[in-house]
């Protein structure tokens, strides 16, 4: 700090007070202000290691996670690219035989419907 020395030394040459240059002098720091300095940089790297470690636990389960979900989209692409339903094969042919017993019944009531207004039209000319 030779700045500092020839600073001070040329101060007490001139016989000037101190706060003539430094109107806001700051005394330096006492031993017990720097031991309390030294004590909180140590407690909040201690907190910084906790929370790195917490975080690393974090991301440790994140991961599990990912891995998991990572399964589930394979398994479902594969089981989608193999048949194109959940359902399996006896289901898918039920549902196919009981489409077209639907089917069948809808066209039979479809040409019930279609003779009861041909012969409501026939009824109402005679009646006309």
């Amino acid at each position: 700090m030779p700045y500092c020395e020839n600073f001070e030394r040329e101060m007490r040459r001139l016989k000037l007070p101190r706060f003539y240059f430094f109107p806001q002098f700051i005394p330096p720091p006492s031993m017990s202000e720097l031991l309390a300095q030294v004590e909180s940089k140590v407690a909040t790297l201690e907190k910084g290691a906790a929370f790195s470690d917490s975080a690393a636990a974090v991301n440790k389960v994140k991961l599990e996670l990912l891995l998991e979900l990572r399964k589930i989209k394979t398994a479902l692409a594969s089981s989608s690219s193999s048949s194109p339903s959940p359902c399996n094969a006896d289901e898918v042919e039920a549902l196919k035989v009981e489409v077209l017993e639907l089917k069948k019944n809808l066209s039979k009531r479809d040409y019930r419907i279609e003779i009861l207004l041909k012969t409501l039209d026939s009824e109402q000319e005679v009646n006309i």
